[in-house]
């Protein structure tokens, strides 16, 4: 599971500073010159400048840890449940004191960070979420804030459970979002076909549907995510060169594009997009492209399940190596893409979603019907009144 495009949670608290210890002064109002009647408009500290995900802080971190081989192999022994839970805090203990400052530099700029959004944050209390608000886990749940000054087992713990939290929400969230679409997407079809009253026309809207389905299914027999024949499919399509010259460190680096020796989700569902192309053409009307962002998510979705070993969300460049020398990597046992499973949905539920939309539909009917009478309520009053003025 990636870092969803991704991790964009670096909100903070105003009170927060006291407690991370960065030493901000006390609040000032905004200033104001005398002959402007109104405030200054507030920073745009949603920005790309100022807003930075903390995903840039994990990478960092990951490297640093990455550079040292007795870290590296902890991390590669590590149990996968205590790599999920966080339990991996002592790895940090007994680390070279280059790293360890390195470490600590990361989290200070980290710090930083979040203290010239605080700055913002201040000036502008309107924006601020509330103290008690589930804001604050996404605000500092990725490290130590009691702690400021140095990076602890602690911050690694809070880093790893912070990664994956924020995946499962996303994954869960995705997945939901898609299921909804996928039963509005049905329920419009069969009532289509239930709105028509000649039988004649019903059954061919029935066939039209079923033959669009089919018509999907009919393309190239997708390869496994991940696996040699997919890359090097992507190294003959994608970077033009021949099958027989693939290597896996130079397939690394050339879709590492920011060269921070790890794999993140856009680099990862990039190598895919090719793939799907033969499954799904924007200029066709039975080819959904939802439903291809949905199948660009699961292929993403394997190959970390497959080769992240850290369960970081990232595929780094060693654990792509050692992946590439396994024998799982040389087999391909195909892919079904969305078309090809059971729908992510069963009929109760379909049937829930129906009334849910059909209670939708008379409510804002109703509303409709109400703000109609209101309008003819005025209209009268301003006829009278105007009679009256006669």
């Amino acid at each position: 599971m990636g870092m969803e495009d991704n991790l964009c949670l670096i909100f903070i608290l105003s009170t927060v500073v006291f407690v991370i210890g960065v030493g901000a002064p006390p609040p000032r109002p905004p200033t104001k010159r005398a002959n402007d009647p109104s405030p200054p408009p507030p920073p745009d500290i949603d920005s790309d400048a100022m807003k930075v995900s903390y995903e840039k802080y994990l990478k960092e971190v990951i490297t640093l840890l990455e550079k040292d081989e007795n870290v590296k192999k902890k991390l590669e022994e590590t149990d996968i449940t205590d790599v999920r839970s966080g339990n991996i805090g002592e790895i940090v203990n007994g680390i070279p004191s280059d790293l360890r400052t390195a470490l600590d530099e990361a989290k200070r700029k980290e710090i930083d960070r979040l203290r010239t959004y605080l700055r913002a944050q201040r000036e502008y209390p309107a924006k601020m979420p509330s103290v008690n608000s589930p804001e604050f886990y996404d605000i500092l749940g990725h490290l130590d804030h009691k702690n400021y000054k140095t990076f602890e087992s602690s911050d690694l713990e809070k880093l790893v459970q912070k990664v994956n939290f924020d995946i499962a929400a996303m994954d869960r969230k995705r997945k939901g979002d898609f299921k909804q679409y996928e039963m509005r997407k049905e329920v419009k079809a069969r009532q289509k076909i239930s709105d028509e009253t000649d039988e004649t026309e019903r059954e061919r809207l029935k066939e039209e549907l079923r033959m669009r389905k089919e018509r999907h299914k009919e393309h190239p027999k997708m390869k496994h995510p991940g696996r040699k024949d997919q890359l090097e499919e992507v190294w003959e399509e994608t970077d033009h060169l021949e099958k027989e010259d693939f290597n896996p460190k130079t397939f690394f680096a050339l879709h590492d594009l920011n060269s921070d020796n790890v794999l993140d989700t856009l680099e990862l569902e990039a190598l895919f997009e090719k793939q799907l192309a033969q499954v799904y053409n924007s200029t066709d009307p039975d080819d959904d492209p939802i439903e291809m962002a949905e199948d660009i998510a699961r292929m993403r979705e394997e190959i970390v399940r497959e080769v992240d070993n850290n369960d970081d969300g990232l595929i780094s460049r060693d654990e792509f190596l050692n992946y590439t020398r396994t024998a799982e990597f040389e087999e391909d046992d195909g892919w079904d893409t969305v078309d090809a499973q059971d729908p992510v949905y069963n009929e109760e539920e379909l049937k829930a979603y129906e009334e849910e939309l059909r209670k939708e539909e008379d409510n804002l009917k109703s509303k409709k019907e109400h703000l109609r009478r209101v309008k003819d309520l005025r209209d009268e009053g301003r006829q009278m009144k105007k009679h009256q003025t006669l």
